[in-house]
């Protein structure tokens, strides 16, 4: 670990006086806590104070309305706006109360008596107990997945057993909760072990705490005892986010969701010691990040869609939360958040699933229904109500459970009262994110596509992936060209593969990527890059382009169009300047469960069960066209539906060595099916 430190100091010398001095006492805590690591902590507290703590929770403004209003979240309510959600929800709950739980998409065990709060659930791989700041997350358990890990540990499946006991008062539900939580609170002492490796995975647990003991506050099992040893664990993990906010070393959602925790936890349990500072310091963290983190187009300036969902729906409970509690937040952060949630609305797709260009993990900030954020309905329903936008609730035309939980009743029939107003405007550029959205209008079967510039976001561009003049498109209502997706953060040769210019759908030249993965989360380039403007537009077309000096033949630069010729018809047309002969590699990668065939050098035929697009290669010279699947060598036909899932789908490999300058047209169209064009006249 020499090497390591040595590179910590020499940048620490590098830093600001004010770094210098934040980490300086970051790691005098670090030194405290490591000498009080295994200790019960705020002993002092009064357990009876606890249990009142915990049964005020019920009649707070606090997430939505008090209890005793008639506007609040009423059982009858929801079983008239939501009636599968009823029965869905008691399924749910009885399933975690023996023993399974659903996490990244699958059913998980969860046995307390085997102490799953430090096993990877996937292999059984234990990170060992330790002081926290000793633990090496690559080295200390080489086969466990922190990712998956973490994910148990934020507890989102508490509330569902909250909301259980909240529609029957079975207390089997609540008893359930408070085994979790005793055995979480009892197998995690003080600065011991991976979950308290990282602020932001307390501050989300503690999201999934208070909204959870919430629900079950006035059950009879929250005894003096039981009260005390919650309300002093939710302390000890408030008191470390403060001290090791991720002000330098991950500030971006990860400081978003850290101070999130704290305004949550101060407006929840106000009576707690030092509540109202952490939630004045909350806001004011919040207030900053919002001008830092989020450009003026909206854009959270990661670049990545599933993250920017996360930024929205943190500021969005922080607006809630500060609201209902007598925290005004300052009256700028509704145009900008407004910006935000416009800026998601161009990025959901004709079928209501959110672009993939970037990272995406498959968390959430807070479960209250069954989304993700790979369909952000709820987001959008719940901005469309606060924001008053009709053209919002065009998207998501039906109330959402999140919303019923948020504002209440009132909230549902106000979301019902508010008509939709299909939007206007086909073509949106965000300058700031540097992407560019068509669409030929905003009903499933209509055409869309997200035109992808420079890729790479703030700071070390950690969530970024390099697909410089990517692009994702629908057709019908289909998708038709797709970006791969994440796959994983821990696997380095997956990780690398998913982020790299061969897995999106971009032109690759002489085989020398711009931009080149380094650790997991950094990049650096090989070549200096600078953006080539293209203003010229309309709503049928966008271009964009990029000029690389480091190339060994001198300067060359890539101009792509993206020209829409009619509603079921796109030309994308590519064209090199420079000298010299290049090596070209075009992809286009597909989603699963279409078939691809090259019909002589210039055509190919993409297939689905209800249309078929045709693909004419036009000024390719001898183009060499191969279809993979699944390939493992070369590494390429692999498609990640979700975080921590992948699977086979066809990718498009076109290569040439090519004069420059050059010329390269592609044109895709499509067109029904003769099976689909029967069923159709025999209905």
């Amino acid at each position: 670990r020499f090497p390591v430190r040595i590179g910590k100091v020499s940048r620490l010398l590098r830093s600001p006086l004010r770094e210098v001095a934040v980490r300086g006492v970051e790691h005098a805590w670090g030194a405290h806590e490591r000498f009080a690591s295994g200790r019960e902590g705020f002993r002092r507290l009064d357990p009876l104070e606890c249990e009142r703590m915990l049964r005020r929770l019920g009649a707070r403004p606090f997430f939505g309305i008090p209890s005793d209003d008639s506007r609040a979240p009423r059982a009858d309510a929801l079983a008239r706006y939501f009636p599968h959600r009823v029965a869905g929800c008691l399924a749910e709950a009885d399933s975690i109360c023996t023993g399974t739980v659903r996490l990244f998409g699958q059913d998980v065990a969860l046995r307390l008596e085997e102490n799953p709060w430090t096993t990877d659930w996937q292999n059984g791989a234990v990170f060992p107990q330790v002081f926290y700041r000793t633990l090496n997350l690559d080295h200390s358990a080489p086969r466990a997945n922190a990712k998956r890990v973490w994910e148990m540990n934020r507890h989102q499946f508490l509330v569902t057993l909250g909301k259980a006991y909240w529609l029957t008062s079975d207390e089997k539900y609540a008893e359930r909760m408070i085994s979790i939580l005793r055995s979480w609170i009892g197998a995690n002492p003080p600065y011991v072990g991976i979950n308290w490796k990282e602020a932001l995975e307390s501050a989300l647990r503690l999201v999934s705490w208070i909204w959870s003991i919430r629900l079950i506050s006035q059950s009879a099992v929250l005894e003096p005892a039981i009260a005390k040893s919650i309300v002093s664990a939710v302390a000890l993990q408030r008191d470390y986010i403060e001290h090791h906010l991720s002000t330098y070393s991950s500030p971006n959602t990860h400081l978003l969701g850290e101070a999130l925790g704290l305004l949550i936890v101060g407006c929840a349990l106000p009576d707690l010691p030092r509540a109202r500072r952490g939630v004045n310091r909350a806001l004011r963290i919040l207030d900053a990040e919002l001008d830092r983190q989020v450009a003026s187009d909206g854009s959270h300036r990661e670049k990545s869609p599933y993250y920017h969902a996360y930024a929205l729906e943190m500021y969005l409970l922080a607006m809630i939360v500060a609201r209902q509690t007598g925290h005004a937040p300052p009256g700028r952060w509704v145009p900008r958040l407004e910006a935000m949630a416009e800026f998601l609305l161009w990025l959901v797709r004709p079928d209501g699933s959110l672009a993939r260009f970037g990272d995406d993990d498959g968390g959430r900030t807070l479960r209250l229904g069954e989304e993700d954020y790979y369909r952000p309905r709820s987001l959008i329903v719940l901005s469309a109500l606060l924001f008053e936008r009709r053209e919002f609730k065009h998207v998501a035309p039906e109330p959402s459970e999140e919303l019923f939980w948020l504002i209440g009743n009132e909230g549902i029939r106000r979301f019902i009262d508010l008509r939709a107003e299909a939007p206007q405007q086909r073509l949106r550029k965000f300058r700031d994110a540097r992407i560019a959205i068509v669409r030929t209008g905003w009903d499933e079967q209509d055409l869309w596509l997200a035109c992808q510039e420079h890729p790479m976001g703030f700071m070390t561009a950690g969530h970024s992936h390099g697909g410089l003049l990517s692009f994702e498109l629908f057709m019908g209502g289909k998708p038709i060209v797709v970006d791969p997706g994440t796959f994983t953060y821990s696997t380095r040769e997956w990780r690398d593969h998913f982020r790299s210019a061969a897995a999106h759908n971009v032109v690759e030249i002489d085989d020398q990527p711009i931009f080149v993965p380094e650790r997991r989360f950094g990049w650096r380039r090989s070549a200096g890059v600078r953006m080539v403007e293209r203003d010229a537009e309309s709503d049928t077309w966008v271009a964009a382009g990029y000029a690389c000096d480091g190339r060994p033949l001198g300067v060359t630069e890539h101009v792509r169009r993206w020209n829409i010729e009619a509603p079921k018809g796109i030309r994308i047309c590519d064209e090199f300047l420079g000298h010299g002969r290049h090596r070209l590699v075009f992809w286009l990668h597909l989603p699963p469960g279409v078939r691809a065939f090259a019909r002589g050098m210039d055509a190919i035929e993409i297939t689905r069960h209800d249309a078929t697009v045709d693909v004419v290669l036009e000024g390719f010279a001898a183009p060499r066209v191969a279809i993979l699947e699944g390939s493992d060598d070369p590494v390429a036909g692999w498609l990640s539906p979700a975080f921590d899932c992948k699977v086979a789908a066809p990718v498009i490999r076109i290569q040439e060595d090519a004069e420059f300058p050059a010329r390269r047209t592609m044109w895709l169209t499509m067109r029904r099916s003769c099976a689909s064009s029967e069923r159709t006249a025999e209905h």
